[in-house]
């Protein structure tokens, strides 16, 4: 059972659509991956080359502000404390959340990166160690596949980020930090249990 539960609270605002707590936001996220991989897998084109950038941009900062809606979610500062204390952050703040947070999942820390550089065209503490790296890579036509009339060869659109010198796929990074996300929402409360079946 987690430590303590949080029950999401509609917001106090009226600037928002149909989003009500911290596993909204995550579904959001998951549907924006699966947005990203449509736009990766479509065929590319040079004046619609972006849409898997912008699509990134978006994974990102929704994987970020699950900071902040994780943050409010918690509705006081008693259930913030505890949420810090289980990630050993070093302050009861957001700024100490958000901190730990990062620290315990690099894929969160590395959404931070890009959603703030993107966000800000500058990240305010850059990390020189993440980069973001888009290429069109040439793809030659498959010998004895080729027939008259096709293209000799295609491109297509990637998306990668490098960490500490390592080239990694950006779906998988935000993937990954959705699957990290699940986990802390369930360890919050704000997520049910997953269901096991016996079989």
């Amino acid at each position: 059972m987690a430590p303590f539960i949080a029950q999401p609270r509609p917001p106090s605002s009226d600037q928002v659509f149909a989003l009500s707590g911290p596993a909204d936001i995550l579904r959001k996220l998951y549907w924006e991956i699966n947005q990203l991989k449509q736009a990766l897998d479509a065929k590319p084109s040079l004046s619609f080359a972006n849409v898997s950038a912008y699509m990134a941009f978006n994974c990102a900062v929704t994987s970020w502000h699950l900071t902040d809606w994780v943050w409010e979610g918690c509705g006081d500062d008693k259930m913030r404390g505890l949420l810090c204390q289980r990630l050993k952050a070093t302050d009861v703040s957001l700024i100490g959340f958000q901190s730990a947070i990062g620290r315990k999942h690099r894929s969160i820390y590395i959404c931070q990166q890009i959603a703030t550089g993107s966000k800000h065209s500058k990240p305010r503490r850059p990390d020189p160690n993440v980069k973001a790296e888009e290429a069109w890579e040439y793809l030659p036509p498959m010998a004895g596949r080729l027939r008259a009339g096709q293209p000799l060869g295609s491109h297509q659109y990637q998306l990668m980020l490098v960490d500490n010198g390592v080239r990694r796929d950006v779906v998988e990074i935000f993937q990954d930090a959705a699957e990290r996300w699940e986990d802390e929402l369930r360890a919050s409360g704000f997520l049910e249990d997953r269901y096991i079946d016996g079989n």
